[in-house]
């Protein structure tokens, strides 16, 4: 229960702090996140004769949306390690 109210008060937090902290946590980190991942997905899974990913708008828009919320998660779980 301890872990989920922290959890909460970092979400509080990050919605309540300054313009700038809100755009580091929210578009930044994601980003940064993001194209992280997929770069060694890139490297390590696609290295070999594997096809390419599924090239369907209604996926990459998925993945996008995917990374987005983990790198949310992530920022703030970093966030949460800082406090």
């Amino acid at each position: 229960m301890g872990t989920i109210n922290k959890v909460f008060n970092v979400f509080q937090e990050i919605y309540t702090s300054s313009s700038q902290d809100i755009l580091m946590w929210l578009f930044l980190f994601p980003i940064s996140f993001g194209v992280t991942i997929t770069i060694i997905l890139r490297l390590t899974l696609i290295k070999g004769n594997l096809p390419e990913p599924i090239h369907k708008p209604w996926f990459g828009m998925l993945y996008i949306l995917f990374m987005y919320i983990l790198g949310v998660i992530a920022g703030s779980y970093v966030k949460l390690l800082l406090i």
